[in-house]
This record gives C-alpha cells, structure tokens and sequence, in this order.
C-alpha cells in the first residue's frame, strides 16, 4: 500500500507503518505531484492530516499545476490545519488562481470558502 492510498483511506495504522519505512514519502508526489496531503484535503480523515503533518509534511506542496492542498480543501477543518502548520491562503497555481478562487467554483466547498473568508483571505475576484 502507497503512503496516498492509506491516508486517503483513513488508515493511521498503515500510513505509521509506510512513514516509519519511508520516510521520504511524506512528500513523495505520484506522476502529477499530488502528494498524499493533496488526497487528505478532499477527505475527512484529521488525525491521519494531523499526523502527517506533525511528521513533515509540506503543506504548500505543489502538484505539477501548481495546485497545493489547500486549493483543494473539502472541509473548513483540513484549511484550517493546513494553516496552522504553515499553508498559504494566497498561495497561486500556475494559472494565477488562489485557492479561494478555486473553491469558490465549487458548491460543495462554500464552507470552506465562508471559513477562508472569516480568517481574512480577500474574495474571489474576476
């Protein structure tokens, strides 16, 4: 098992295991440079993003687009673990898009994109 497909399954055990063996996978990148972080964003799983970055995890990690986690973030409690461990708000992919740009064309996410604008990220523009 790769170190994305245990943390995006919830498997703390598993992913212990694989970082404890590697732990360069941490901030390993599949061939587009999602990150198992990228895949936790999406996911529910907080102890599992806890872990990973309390062990290193870069939590501005681009993919090959430039996206990061944080543009990807399905619950307002992944953001904000994100920030707290160093994730940028403002951060751009490669198409200039901040990730409340990107959440904000996503109606699943508009609890994020409330929780993005309490903390003071500036509203989507353009």
């Amino acid at each position: 098992m790769i170190l994305y497909d245990a943390a995006v399954a919830g498997d703390l055990e598993s992913v212990k295991r694989i970082v404890n063996q590697d732990p360069d996978s941490i901030n390993a990148g599949d061939k587009w440079g999602f990150t198992a972080l990228h895949g936790l964003a999406e996911e529910e799983h907080p102890a599992v993003m806890r872990y990973l970055l309390a062990m290193g995890a870069d939590p501005n990690a681009r993919n090959d687009q430039g996206i990061t986690p944080m543009h990807l973030c399905a619950w307002p409690e992944n953001a904000a673990m994100l920030i707290e461990a160093g994730g940028d708000v403002e951060i751009r992919d490669a198409a200039g898009n901040r990730p409340i740009d990107i959440l904000s064309s996503e109606p699943d996410r508009e609890d994020v994109v409330e929780y993005l604008l309490q903390i003071g990220s500036p509203p989507q523009t353009g």
